[in-house]
């Protein structure tokens, strides 16, 4: 399979941190451990970034976004960008999003294949009631869209089990194609760094005793008082021996309010603040220390505690379920409200070395859970299982006989089916059944089953994301697609301009579906089909209610580009021909009245 993945995060902030390094990771392991699949990286740099460790494997590529717009043109309108119809992903199995739900992230706004999201954690969700104001109502509003674009994907990753229950019951995703992957950890942490490497980022941080690290965040839920605190509570003997090392990017505000905290605490002298440190000196500090400090109030994994263990470093952290999770007895948990306790515990720790060597013994056994060729064979399995699904088979009577004959005309058929709510899915219940005794039909369907059991049991039907795959591997005679003004014709409407084939057009005008399709894409492009077909411009970000009302509804109804890329196309009046010829006059168009079902409760499955 050609696995396409995200790249982007390497281009941010967060390269370093851990989504970036998880994306790196897992780019780079399963180019590593599956040399049957074509790992290929996807991103906005003209080159892979340099912190890659896999562009010279044989099975690894690099491919360049291709937009028709500048990445932060799309970002200024909104979350979405549609790359995933671009040709440069055109040959791919599916596409995996490794950040969705970053604010500085592009997501596709669909694909013809299946895309997969890698779900690091939903915590502005879970503390929206409680900590409203850590993003804008604008902020919001964006992160809302980010998660309604998420739930719309195929498949869904997950970094723990803890957030994969988070998913499946916030988000309402089918727990059967959610996976928990876990993190994997790379084998640099468990090596000892030489003795001049430690010399030196000793004497890069001043650190010059035995210290407690804590690689933590300036963000209510990762409780960094309670790291100043459960320090400044150690008996004085323990504060005087030992540093406070403290890790995490810093700005000046958030590095006056730890120097504030520490003052105020009497252990300033004491306390190390090492701003963001590159995975070198991570590891040195890792190897280093005398315990790691993670009191965070909530975390999707919480990738120190691995980090930690693989290092053989023993750990104080905090009694949540994703810790419970990620270190099982690897760790001392405590109540994270709790500083006394946490201070009381990592004086243990400190102090007691059977107690010590008991966590480092459990981490190292732990730890094993997170080596990537682990976390690669758990993807590896779910990726084969969710993309190759076993072909469908046609059960019971049946009464299109067309299926037996090879002779007959195959037929990929995009439509709406009940249970959508729809007039034209309605339509489509008489007449696939109808048109399959004469073609060899094979519906693609939106994420349902259909509701009457002929077509459900008698006819063969696929989720629309597998069509570019069965088409590459045994092209279609003919594919017909059925698009009306409305959002559930959304993906038709992108699989019709980018594989064509005959389309019916149940509506003439298409202008409400722009509007009702903004949460689907981007509307740059509708800025686009307005200046290339009416040559109108109008504004960065005005309304569309406010564009809409400065153009006819017939003399601009948006269906150029569809009728423009259709090899034919079927309408339902004469009017609806005649006015199609007026732009295209060499464009085949069929006049296809509506049917009528001679009983219409035969439609009505039994």
């Amino acid at each position: 399979m050609k696995i396409g993945i995200d790249l982007q995060t390497l281009e941010t902030f967060e390269a370093d941190r851990g989504i970036g390094r998880y994306a790196r990771g897992l780019a780079e392991n399963l180019a590593r451990y599956c040399p049957h699949h074509t790992i290929i990286g996807f991103g906005f740099a003209e080159q892979p970034s340099s912190l890659l460790n896999c562009a010279q494997l044989p099975n690894f590529q690099y491919r360049r976004f291709d937009l028709p717009h500048p990445r932060l043109d799309y970002l200024s309108e909104g979350i979405l960008a549609p790359f995933g119809w671009s040709n440069t992903l055109r040959d791919l199995d599916a596409y995996i999003v490794t950040s969705p739900l970053m604010p500085d992230i592009l997501l596709p706004d669909g694909a013809p294949f299946p895309i997969i999201a890698l779900v690091h954690d939903l915590i502005p969700l879970l503390y929206r009631r409680s900590h409203p104001e850590q993003m804008s109502d604008y902020q919001w509003m964006l992160y809302d869209a980010r998660l309604e674009k998420v739930a719309d994907y195929d498949f869904w990753l997950t970094n723990s089990e803890t957030t994969r229950r988070d998913v499946c019951r916030l988000l309402g995703l089918p727990p059967e194609r959610v996976c928990a992957l876990g993190i994997g950890i790379s084998e640099d942490f468990f090596d000892p760094p030489s003795r001049a490497t430690i010399r030196r980022i000793r004497e890069r941080y001043a650190i010059h005793s035995p210290f407690v690290l804590s690689v933590t965040g300036h963000h209510y839920r990762k409780n960094w008082q309670a790291v100043f605190e459960s320090f400044a509570a150690l008996p004085a003997a323990l504060r005087r021996s030992h540093q406070l090392v403290v890790t995490c990017r810093l700005d000046a505000p958030s590095r006056d309010d730890f120097v504030s905290l520490a003052n105020r605490l009497g252990i300033l002298r004491r306390v190390v603040l090492t701003d963001a440190v590159d995975d070198e000196g991570l590891r040195v500090l890792y190897h280093e220390a005398a315990a790691l400090l993670f009191p965070s109030f909530c975390e999707g994994f919480g990738m120190p505690l691995i980090e930690a263990m693989a290092a053989g470093l023993p750990i104080v952290a905090s009694d949540i379920e994703s810790f419970r999770e990620t270190a099982g007895h690897a760790a001392v948990l405590v109540d994270p409200a709790r500083s006394d306790q946490m201070a009381e515990q990592l004086k243990n720790v400190l102090g007691d070395k059977s107690l010590r060597q008991r966590l480092v013994e459990a981490g190292r056994r732990q730890v094993e859970k997170y080596r990537w060729p682990a976390v690669i064979q758990t993807a590896d399995r779910f990726l084969s299982k969710a993309l190759c699904p076993p072909e469908p088979t046609v059960q019971g009577e049946q009464p299109c006989s067309a299926h037996s004959r090879p002779t007959a005309e195959r037929v990929a058929y995009f439509t709406l089916l009940p249970p959508q709510v729809s007039g034209i899915a309605d339509y489509n219940e008489s007449l696939v059944r109808e048109l399959a005794k004469h073609v060899q039909i094979e519906l693609f369907l939106d994420g349902i089953t259909p509701s009457h059991p002929g077509i459900r049991d008698g006819l063969v039907w696929h989720s629309s994301r597998q069509f570019a795959r069965r088409h590459r591997e045994r092209p279609y005679d003919l594919i017909v697609y059925h698009i009306g003004n409305n959002v559930l014709h959304g993906r038709h409407y992108r699989m019709a301009l980018h594989f064509p084939g005959i389309v019916m057009l149940h509506d003439y005008c298409l202008r409400f579906f722009a509007p009702l399709s903004n949460r689907q894409f981007s509307f740059l492009e509708i800025h686009d089909d307005i200046a290339q077909y009416y040559g109108r411009s109008f504004p960065r970000r005005t309304p569309p209610e406010h564009i809409f009302a400065q153009l006819d509804l017939l003399d601009h109804p948006l269906n150029e580009r569809l009728i423009e890329t259709a090899f034919g196309l079927m309408v339902h009046s004469q009017w609806s021909r005649n006015r199609i010829h007026r732009r295209f006059p060499d464009k085949p168009v069929e006049v296809v009245p509506f049917g009528v079902d001679p009983d219409p409760r035969s439609r009505i499955p039994a």
